[in-house]
């Protein structure tokens, strides 16, 4: 049999018109989905480039922006608020490559002075002090060594009369916060001021029968945080706030939780400040426990008014001392006092003897800022933005009373410098910062908003005001920053509550 191998047959049309309408077809869906999904990632690029998903969110402008925004609440609010970040107004360029957040430079001091003033945070901080001599350089002048008031410690009546006005309540202000809370034997025995703080402070609590008691029970303290602030608010502490000082500017790492509709949470850092040493030269008014203990180290004196060898009791390089600014007065070689630090002395009272407790921002203060803020920015148009781009950007003042002539030489300003020489111009007051080597003159670089905001709230004359200027932009921009924000906007309430929160009140 044979087989015949048949030839396929070829169709002249091998594919219609329907197989061709879907290859088209095909192509133009694959084509849309790619342009889809090109357009829905340029569309995702702007929140998937950070991880709180907002768009345009970048660390060199927007993060910057929001730190600046933050720090600016944490400074004018109160804590535990709620605030609406559309109704803050920051004045700034945040638009180019390099961009860096303004922080305030004693915000730290402010906020370890004014704020962390609570008795939990407090006992938390001294326990986790370092077991050295720095224990005895906190910024405080004690008044009593226990809770009990048993045992005083202030150099002179008067303070420990105001210790008993005004400060009762603050725990600083007793030794026995500080030993109740810290390994203070290990510290003095591992430090040069051992046999010193014997005499100082141990001495004259052994020389009584309740003194010694005293000391078996304060190194014997075990309580929780919980249980150690119970203690002291049953003695009617309340608070613990340290005072000023320039020994050591205090460090800081201040952080944000950020978290966006999602949930999700990032940290960010607003301010990261390096502890620093200072100059030191606020102890002549406050000094340290470490300052007094240095004092009294060569006459084997106790600091506890009311002891046997109590220093003002006890004879020291050959003479008893009338009083704690006798030692200032042969270490400094001032006899007598010079005339523009005894004028400060006769106002503020005794030299070693002055407490620089920080006063916190008024409330009535930062309301009347805020309305002045939201006034100016709330009536903000084309014409207003044009004048107030015309002003200074830092208007540079001098600082001088209206009184002020050339025939007169100013002595300070710094009342911690003693040995500046008279100027023929006014110079700045105190700072963290000086270390009294250079005498300048007293110039503020006012920024526009506050330059504002401060001419809607005074009646003086640009022409007075300007009286003592040499630079002739000052009435310029005065007049100019004047029509920015009239007198008649002032809400006259919050104007008086402020006013009144202003007036200054001084205690010797």
């Amino acid at each position: 049999m044979r087989v015949q191998r048949v030839q396929p047959t070829v169709s002249a049309n091998p594919r219609g018109r329907w197989h061709w309408s879907s290859l088209l077809l095909g192509s133009l869906w694959l084509s849309a989905t790619l342009a889809a999904s090109v357009c829905y990632l340029r569309l995702l690029q702007p929140p998937l480039a950070n991880d709180l998903l907002w768009p345009y969110y970048n660390a060199s402008g927007y993060q910057t922006f929001l730190i600046d925004l933050l720090n600016t609440l944490l400074e004018t609010t109160p804590d535990t608020s709620s605030v609406d970040l559309q109704s803050v107004a920051l004045e700034g360029h945040y638009d180019s490559l390099l961009t860096s957040a303004i922080v305030h430079p004693t915000y730290a001091m402010a906020l370890l002075t004014t704020k962390l003033t609570a008795l939990e945070f407090a006992i938390t901080s001294l326990r986790n002090l370092s077991e050295n001599a720095q224990l005895f350089q906190l910024p405080t002048q004690y008044c009593w060594v226990d809770f009990n008031q048993s045992f005083e410690l202030a150099h002179t009546d008067a303070r420990q009369a105001r210790c008993h006005r005004q400060y009762a309540a603050n725990g600083a202000v007793y030794l026995e916060s500080l030993l109740r809370n810290t390994n203070w034997k290990a510290a003095v025995a591992a430090s040069a001021t051992s046999t010193n703080f014997w005499f100082a402070i141990e001495s004259g609590l052994e020389a009584s029968a309740m003194g010694a008691r005293w000391l078996d029970a304060v190194a014997a303290v075990t309580t929780s945080v919980q249980d150690e602030a119970t203690v002291w608010r049953s003695h009617g502490i309340d608070s613990y706030s340290y005072q000023w000082q320039n020994i050591k500017r205090p460090g800081l790492v201040e952080t944000a939780t950020l978290v966006n509709a999602l949930g999700l949470q990032t940290s960010v850092v607003l301010k990261s400040v390096v502890r620093t040493n200072g100059p030191w030269v606020m102890s002549l008014f406050s000094p340290s426990l470490l300052d007094d203990i240095r004092l009294v180290s060569g006459c084997n004196a106790s600091l506890l008014r009311g002891a046997p060898h109590y220093v003002l009791n006890t004879l020291c390089d050959g003479r008893v001392p009338v009083s704690f600014e006798s030692f200032l007065e042969s270490l400094l070689q001032m006899s007598p006092f010079f005339r523009p630090i005894g004028m400060i002395r006769d106002a503020l009272g005794p030299l070693l003897s002055s407490d620089l407790y920080v006063v916190p921002i008024p409330e009535s203060l930062i309301s009347l800022r805020a309305d002045r803020v939201t006034a100016l920015y709330g009536a903000w148009n084309a014409s207003t933005a044009d004048m107030y781009s015309t002003l200074e950007t830092d208007l540079r003042v001098t600082l001088v009373p209206p009184a002020w002539s050339t025939d007169l030489v100013f002595y300070g300003g710094s009342p911690f410098c003693l040995y500046g020489a008279p100027q023929t111009y006014v110079q700045p007051p105190f700072t963290s910062t000086d270390d009294c080597s250079t005498q300048s003159e007293w110039t503020v670089a006012i920024p526009r908003p506050s330059l504002v905001i401060a001419m809607s709230l005074v009646h003086d004359s640009i022409d007075a005001i300007c009286a003592q200027q040499s630079r002739r932009v000052c009435p310029e921009t005065l007049l100019a920053a004047q029509k920015l924000l009239p007198h008649r906007q002032i809400d006259p309430v919050l104007l008086q509550n402020a006013t009144t929160a202003l007036k200054p009140t001084f205690e010797c």
